[in-house]
């Protein structure tokens, strides 16, 4: 009597940690590949984004859709793959634009290609700094603020023509 009510414990025991590993990879694959929060550490998208604000990255939009002028990315560095940068699209593939700062020249999007800078140029290296990026290190789009509560803010695609650039 005492052995049939061991092994139904024991099944109902099995059956509850199944369901909760199931649960964790679901958690954890919706973290790798749908959203996540992140936190914005420097200045380089002031006054977009502050140091310290927490934001809703959208990881799924670019297994569907290329990325957007305008919108700002999560990626990761050019350089050094373990850091993760921020920073906004300006000109993507086949577009014409001006750099912004130091050499003012004109520069011609290559197929797969991106141009990135920080919405506060003086604090940032971007772009100008080190050429066009590929589009294939981006993670994610910034959708929105998520703390401090008093900077909640949604949908931070900059809107109408970037002033350098001609599509």
């Amino acid at each position: 009597l005492l052995l049939p009510i061991l092994l139904v414990r024991v099944m109902v025991v099995v059956n509850v940690l199944g369901k909760v590993v199931v649960g964790l990879c679901g958690v954890s694959f919706l973290w790798d590949h749908v959203i996540s929060v992140s936190k914005i550490q420097g200045k380089s998208m002031q006054p977009t984004l502050q140091d310290g604000d927490w934001v809703l990255v959208n990881k799924a939009k670019k297994s569907f859709s290329r990325v957007c002028r305008g919108e700002i990315v999560v990626m990761r560095h050019l350089h050094y793959p373990k850091e993760r940068v921020v920073k906004r699209v300006v000109a993507i593939q086949g577009d014409t634009m001006r750099r912004s700062t130091g050499n003012r020249g004109w520069v011609t999007m290559k197929t797969g290609r991106l141009w990135i800078e920080g919405d506060c140029r003086e604090n940032s290296v971007d772009s100008n700094n080190y050429g066009q990026v590929p589009e294939a290190l981006v993670e994610g789009r910034v959708d929105a603020v998520v703390w401090p509560p008093s900077r909640l803010t949604t949908f931070l695609r900059k809107k109408g023509p970037i002033d350098h650039v001609i599509k």
